[in-house]
C-alpha cells in the first residue's frame, strides 16, 4: 500500500501501536544494568562524531569510544563486577587514585 493511501484510522492504529513499541523498548532497556544506562544520561557533554571521523580513527580509538559510552571498559568497578576482584588499591586499600 502507498503511503499516500493510508486512511486516518490506519495512520491512528500504526502511531498507537509504534507507541505501545517505543514505551516496551524504553522499559526493557530500563531494566539492563549497562545497556540501559543511556535511559539516565543528563547533562552530558555532546560529541558530534561523523562517518568521515570513524573512517580515519583506528579500529582501536573507535573500539574505546564505544566501551567508554556503554561503561564496559576494564575499570576497577568494572572488573570487580565482573570477576569479583576487590577494587581497592592492594597498597593503600582505597580507591581515590
Amino acid at each position: 500500500m502507498a503511503q499516500g493511501n493510508i486512511n486516518p484510522e490506519e495512520k491512528l492504529v500504526v502511531s498507537q501501536v509504534w507507541h505501545q513499541e517505543e514505551a516496551d523498548r524504553c522499559a526493557k532497556a530500563v531494566s539492563q544494568s549497562k545497556q540501559g544506562q543511556w535511559t539516565s544520561w543528563e547533562n552530558l557533554e555532546h560529541r558530534k562524531l561523523t562517518w568521515k571521523d570513524l573512517w580515519e580513527m583506528e579500529g582501536r580509538q573507535i573500539s574505546f569510544i564505544i566501551r567508554a559510552t556503554y561503561d564496559v571498559l576494564p575499570t576497577p568497578k568494572n572488573l570487580h563486577q565482573w570477576f569479583g576482584e576487590d577494587p581497592s588499591c592492594a597498597l593503600c586499600q582505597t580507591l581515590q587514585h
